[in-house]
């Protein structure tokens, strides 16, 4: 509750281990384990705003490492500040009133040389249930005077309750309207890149169970969780119990002896009644205690608080003494034991020292003004440097020698400032601490103009570092097929990047994946174009935090990769040429980025390795300046793949120098060189010999600095904030996230006979066999979760005491095989296959185990050794099959013949081709590597739990003799079985299995023609047929006909997930545009003209209802569109 005229004495409790179920807690501001740091105030019965009342709280607990005081908003308030606002103000912040539940201690903390070192505590409460008028901005100017007083003390850390108790009886709290209001403070605090603030969620003692999770304005947005503590033994439990389940600190924040009479009870039985009790409480939540406040008042002083008693310490001279005593244990913190150090806040004497105020310095300024100033300060050498990037990949080397967290390493590698600075992934959250700190220093503080440093790291399916959540890859998340899931989970992983300093990632690719040879395919989103375009869309939108090009805060600058055609190998095999013609360039490959830079505005777009009609796109102008510049309209940073102007030479063969090729790159667009400097280090030269236009290179540099300034780099925090960054690692939201995505992503191919779902219970014993059975495999570009969950894992997991699991390897898929996708990825070069000699015995035992269980479920698959990015040397990555390794053939076979049921759950990064194995096998089940929660979704899959909903993006051919198979082919090439074999794809582009079933309804037209620049609509009902509620992805196709030039057999042009309860329908529908339906024409022409396109809807691209006829007219209409929609086409 709110008290005026209080003294709070606070406690910040370090961390030490409990016994039992201790977990870990990160919370910013929160000393050291085992550590307390001691919070002071007092009412104006004993303290006062005066030197000799300061001197009293020396004289009655010492002098203390923090302070607390209140503020409030509401509507009218007056007293507090100099100014009355027309709306309401903030009271409590600068000015000493008659009361001193704060203000005078304010004013005591602000003045005193002896509390100049302490930490604050301020709690902002909501008065008259006004948090509706801070959600909507209605007080934003009482925001703006909050954050402005904090902004005015940099130099002292704030611990901030905001909304004081959202459950307290003196107020009613809408909780919509009170996350809204938290945020928006939080916001307002983030916005102007303060570093000296924590905040606290909290409530009161009597918080019921479930009101946490209530009014929890989201994890990101709290450092801590509070409660006040009365006596009583259950108080704040549920506060508790929560604060563990988010892995917080807790602050009780509130406590006193209610209802004692200090000065008129024995002070005996008082200590033994409620001090004992009160420090017990302490004790027996060590876990996550951090914070403990004491109310030291005269409450019977003041009406309002008639009852609650006196509990003044300095009233009772043994409960005085005996405070003293405890705080005079070694554990506790005071002000002469340097407090701002104890809880990691950086001493004032760390914070950069402010450089004179040119107007790039200016962040009030318009960015673009603030480009032009700072480029014309700038020498030849210090622009150069801002075109070049710097990675050494002996990071762990590095690390061992502590080269990297110093200021003076990178003055050697980096004298004149750089553009970018490449990613050490190895790194621990503390050590990204270092690294952040080391960066910032030395390119901000120590160089002539203090240009920022942009860290740029990968996000292919979360932020590739360790400590850092793992989502399915890409070609695991295009199966949901949900653009608002893929938007939740960038965000989640640009949130993770940005709280450890990076700032620029290298994601997401939209490369279009049709050679499934490639071993970079699980990095993709699939085969269709119109597909990749709005998932990469919804990705990019999650990364940067916005529809429009604004990179919010605490989010990260997207790059789209890789641009153009990279995908379109010769051979499926890695950096080869484009090997299609232009038309299908276009229509194709360029597609989704046409769509994603139209719909989403990306910062940057990286060059691919690969060459186009012969040209390297790194040095092809058409493709970075009249294609991307051109058509496309981006206007964003181009920058190269690493090592892509390197290759040009040493690779491609083109052009007569390292020079020249750094040239012809930048003359054809590209603006940064990454990782290191091959190219663009022979700028300098090439300008002096007027061999290259410095125009060229101020263009170049310009888009680098726009991109840091609207990065906020210049006015960044010089610290990571640690506690946050590994709330984030930890956080149980981003668990369910991963979840989440895992069970959405992973299709049911095949349940012949309703094997599945299984029944707990059922089997008595369940086998669990393979090499993919006991690892959780995450795939290429990942980084190491803290926690992963195997598929044996999960199943033991789920069945608990209702089946035994046993468990056989199997085989090995390869004898170097490190168990870790990272390593696979990045470490083992040379790939040494286990052989079926060498797998013998392992299938032997196999076999064994089957014979004793009553079902098997079969773990095989791939690992990132499998498929992977062909980098150079012997380090390859791409294959010339797809089927099983033999050992895992033969593995399968012998299980099969125990005559035992068997599920095959396959983890991998592209279709298997299984041959008669997929026939003879009843149920199977593909998770394209799930990520850090595939054992646990897998689990609930196969056991009915959740009902599975993700269906191919790939087509699944017969064999590689198939390729390509992806399902758009043109129709004349889709007329012919071959001699050994049927043509079409086992599980075709779109397929997905339920456990329920679903029925389309006729597909009705909203019109039967459409011109350019229209959109109409398509409708059909989907029913849940079936007895269990499912997920269907109604998805809608098109095919042209009556054109001049052929069309696909079939495109994509609309997909809808729909959630539906058994027996339920629901009316879906579909927009079509005419800009959707148009092509380039044989000029080359992006054009929509006459002709017609058949429509159909179903739930897979071979599984489509009747055909509506749609007539494209390639001029406007003469009259706007009018058409009903129960319109049919004939």
């Amino acid at each position: 509750m709110m008290k005026p005229l209080l003294l709070i004495l606070g406690l910040l409790v370090g961390m030490v281990p409990a016994v039992g179920n201790a977990v870990e807690v990160q919370g910013k501001f929160a000393p050291r384990p085992g550590k307390v740091l001691v919070f002071a105030g007092q009412d104006n019965a004993s303290v006062g705003g005066t030197r000799k009342y300061r001197d009293g709280y020396v004289d009655n607990i010492g002098v203390p490492g923090g302070i607390t005081h209140y503020v409030y908003f509401s509507e009218g308030w007056t007293n507090g500040f100099d100014r009355t606002f027309a709306k309401g103000e903030v009271a409590g912040l600068n000015r000493e009133t008659e009361w001193a539940s704060g203000p005078m201690h304010q004013k005591a903390y602000l003045d005193s040389d002896v509390l100049e070192r302490c930490v604050m505590h301020v709690s902002i409460a909501m008065e008259g249930n006004c948090e509706d008028k801070v959600a909507d901005g209605s007080f934003d100017h009482l925001i703006t005077e909050f954050v402005d007083f904090v902004a005015a003390y940099p130099e002292r850390p704030f611990l901030i309750r905001i909304g004081y108790e959202f459950d307290g009886s003196w107020n009613d709290y809408d909780p919509g309207n009170f996350k809204l209001a938290f945020r928006r403070i939080v916001d307002a605090l983030r916005a102007r890149k303060l570093e000296n603030f924590a905040t606290v969620f909290a409530s009161s003692s009597s918080v019921k169970v479930g009101q946490f999770e209530e009014y929890d304005p989201g994890e990101e947005y709290y450092d801590w969780v509070g409660y006040s503590w009365w006596g009583g033994e259950k108080d704040g439990q549920p506060a508790l119990d929560f604060a563990r389940s988010v892995g917080k600190p807790v602050f009780i924040a509130e406590a006193t002896a209610r209802g004692h009479y200090f000065d008129n009870e024995d002070a005996g039985t008082v200590w033994n009644d409620w001090f004992t009790a009160f420090f017990k409480h302490i004790d027996d939540n060590l876990d996550v205690i951090r914070a403990v406040s004491y109310i030291n008042a005269d409450w019977d002083s003041q009406d309002m608080w008639d009852g609650w008693g006196q509990t003044r310490l300095e009233s009772a001279p043994l409960l005085k003494q005996r405070w003293l005593e405890q705080m005079a244990d070694p554990r506790f913190i005071n002000a002469i034991d340097k407090p701002f150090e104890a809880i990691g806040f950086l001493e004032p004497s760390s914070q950069p020292v402010p450089r004179q105020k040119w107007p790039y310095q200016n962040a009030e300024l318009p960015v673009h003004e603030r480009v032009s100033d700072l480029l014309a300060r700038m020498t030849l050498e210090e622009k150069i440097a801002q075109l070049t990037g710097w990675w050494d990949p002996s990071e762990e080397k590095l690390r061992e020698q502590g080269a990297i967290f110093g200021s003076d390493f990178f003055a050697e590698k980096c004298p004149d400032g750089i553009g970018e600075l490449g990613p050490l992934h190895n790194l621990t959250i503390d050590e990204d601490a270092r690294l952040y700190a080391a960066v910032q220093k030395h390119f901000r503080h120590d160089t002539r103009l203090g240009i920022p440093a942009m860290l740029h790291d990968e996000a292919a399916h979360g932020f590739m570092r360790f400590e850092a959540n793992s989502f399915p890859t890409p070609i695991g998340l295009s199966c949901t097929w949900n653009v608002d899931l893929l938007r939740e989970v960038y965000s989640q992983a640009g949130r993770e990047a940005r709280s450890r300093g990076v700032s620029h990632v290298l994601s997401p690719i939209l490369d279009v994946a049709r050679d499934l040879r490639w071993g970079r395919v699980d990095e993709t989103l699939g085969e269709d174009p119109y597909l990749v375009g709005r998932l990469g869309a919804a990705m990019v939108r999650g990364l940067q935090g916005s529809a429009d090009g604004t990179i919010a805060p605490n989010h990260v600058a997207a790059t789209l990769k890789h641009f153009v055609g990279y995908a379109g190998t010769e051979g499926g095999r890695n950096r080869s040429p484009y090997v299609h013609g232009p038309r299908e360039l276009l229509d194709t490959e360029v597609a989704p980025f046409r769509h994603v830079i139209q719909n989403a505005k990306p910062a940057a777009i990286m060059a691919a390795f690969n060459e186009v009609e012969g040209v390297p796109c790194h040095v092809n102008r058409w493709v970075l300046g009249d294609l991307l510049r051109g058509e496309l309209g981006f206007q964003g940073l181009t920058v190269g793949d690493y090592q892509g102007i390197d290759l040009v030479r040493s690779y491609q063969k083109i052009g007569k120098s390292d020079a020249d090729a750094g040239r012809m790159a930048l003359e054809a667009g590209l603006q940064l060189e990454l990782p290191n400097n091959f190219g663009f280090k022979h700028l300098p030269e090439l300008v002096k010999t007027g061999d290259v236009e410095e125009r060229l290179i101020d263009q170049a540099v310009a888009e680098v600095l726009e991109l840091k300034f609207r990065l906020g780099l210049f006015e960044a925090p010089m610290r990571i904030d640690v506690p946050r960054a590994k709330s984030l690692a930890t956080s149980e939201t981003a668990r369910e996230l991963s979840l989440e995505a895992a069970r959405q992503s992973i299709v049911l191919l095949k349940n012949e006979g309703g094997v599945l779902p299984l029944t707990p219970g059922k089997h008595d014993t369940v086998a669990v066999i393979g090499p993919n059975a006991d690892v959780c495999r995450l795939g290429n570009y990942s980084g190491r979760p803290l926690k992963t969950v195997s598929l044996l894992e999960g199943i033991r997991t789920r069945l608990g005491d209702a089946g035994k699991v046993v468990h056989a390897q199997g085989c090995k898929i390869a004898l170097n095989d490190a168990e870790d996708s990272y390593a696979n990825w990045r470490y083992v070069n040379e790939i040494k296959f286990a052989t079926l000699k060498d797998n013998q015995g392992l299938i032997a035992e196999a076999v064994e185990v089957a014979k004793q269980s009553d079902l098997v479920v079969l773990a095989l698959g791939e690992n990132v050794l499998l498929g992977r990015e062909a980098w150079g040397g012997n380090h390859v990555g791409d294959r010339t099959t797809m089927d099983l390794t033999e050992s895992q053939r033969v593995l399968a076979e012998a299980v099969l013949a125990t005559g035992k049921p068997v599920v095959l759950f396959l983890n991998n990064s592209k279709p298997v081709t299984l041959h008669e194995l997929g026939d003879r096998i009843p149920a199977i089940l593909t998770a394209h590597y799930a990520g850090q929660e595939t054992g646990t979704a897998a689990a609930e899959i196969l056991f009915g739990d959740t009902n599975p909903s993700g269906k191919l993006t790939l087509s699944w051919p017969r064999s590689v003799g198939h390729l390509p198979a992806h399902y758009s082919q043109q129709q004349s090439s889709q007329i012919f079985d071959y001699v050994d074999s049927r043509r079409d794809a086992v599980y075709p582009f779109g397929h997905g299995l339920s456990y329920t079933n679903f029925d389309y309804g006729s597909l009705q037209l909203s019109a039967t023609e459409i011109h350019s620049g229209e959109t109409i609509e398509a409708t059909v009902t989907v029913t849940n047929t079936g007895q269990r509620s499912g997920t269907e992805i109604a998805q809608l196709y098109v095919t042209g006909e009556s054109f001049t030039i052929a069309r696909p057999a079939l495109e994509l042009k609309g997909f809808r997930r729909v959630s539906l309860k058994a027996g339920a329908s629901q009316k879906v529908v579909f927009q079509i545009k005419a800009d959707d339906l148009s092509f380039h024409d044989a000029s080359l022409n992006r054009v929509l003209p006459s002709g017609k396109y058949l429509v159909r809807v179903g739930g897979a691209s071979a599984e489509l209802g009747e055909p509506r006829t749609l007539i494209t007219r390639a001029k406007p209409r003469s009259a706007p569109l009018i058409a009903s929609a129960g319109t049919t086409g004939a």
